[in-house]
């Protein structure tokens, strides 16, 4: 019997935007400005429109990867 692989939802480029402000926001605290929602938006801006949705995706992957790593060390 095959089980049938759900994908996740489709989340929209705010979101996106927005875990990836959650994931970053103590990176480097104190020493930058926070990199929020807003500022992770107009980077992700500078990309083909086509384009924006695979960056975040792929952006929040690879921090929450990072992230996993440092944590298990």
């Amino acid at each position: 019997m095959n089980k049938i692989i759900k994908e996740d939802p489709i989340i929209s480029l705010t979101e996106r935007a927005n875990n990836i402000s959650e994931l970053i926001k103590d990176y480097r605290i104190g020493e930058i400005k926070l990199i929020d929602q807003d500022h992770v938006m107009k980077w992700l801006k500078q990309f083909d429109g086509t384009d924006q949705l695979i960056i975040a995706k792929e952006i929040e992957h690879i921090i929450k990867k990072i992230i996993y790593q440092k944590i298990r060390l």
